[in-house]
């Protein structure tokens, strides 16, 4: 997160990728530091049941938050499993 925000305060734009169990954690972590809308991506744990479409659905979501986290175009999220 210090990484992020390092990155942030100069003007490059960042997104930083999470597991979903340390998401909250996370959010947490850079509101404390003054960045309480920093661009998370969040990735679900997989499953064992999880089928190829359901990991191609996460890698899609994740790259869509990727795309607005950098561009300036997100919104803050925690996604629950």
């Amino acid at each position: 997160m210090r990484d992020a925000v390092y990155f942030q305060e100069r003007g490059i734009p960042t997104a930083t990728v999470c597991h979903d169990a340390f998401a909250t954690a996370a959010r947490s972590q850079a509101t404390n530091l003054g960045y309480p809308d920093l661009p998370l991506i969040i990735i679900p744990q997989e499953k064992r049941t999880d089928t190829p479409e359901i990991l191609r659905k996460h890698a899609d979501e994740a790259l869509q938050d990727a795309i607005a986290g950098l561009t300036g175009v997100h919104k803050p999220k925690i996604k629950a499993q």
